[in-house]
């Protein structure tokens, strides 16, 4: 029961429905891009930069031509 909570309290926060947060979990869809801010908002500002570090690294590796540090 309490899983239930916080799962409907994260859902409400991140502006979903608590369909859409259980198939997040289960790996079935992506955030929104909507739902992502939201959930960066929630996270904080360093683990929100931690993010936007981890995504440009990846985008780096997979296109060879950009070179992100951390700031």
């Amino acid at each position: 029961m309490y899983r239930e909570i916080i799962k409907a309290r994260l859902s409400e926060q991140l502006r979903i429905t608590t369909r859409a947060y259980g198939d997040l979990e289960r790996g079935k869809y992506c955030f929104s891009a909507f739902a992502l801010l939201f959930l960066l908002k929630l996270s904080g500002k360093e683990a929100c930069w931690e993010l936007v570090l981890s995504v440009c690294g990846e985008v780096a590796e997979t296109d060879g031509a950009m070179d992100f540090q951390e700031a």
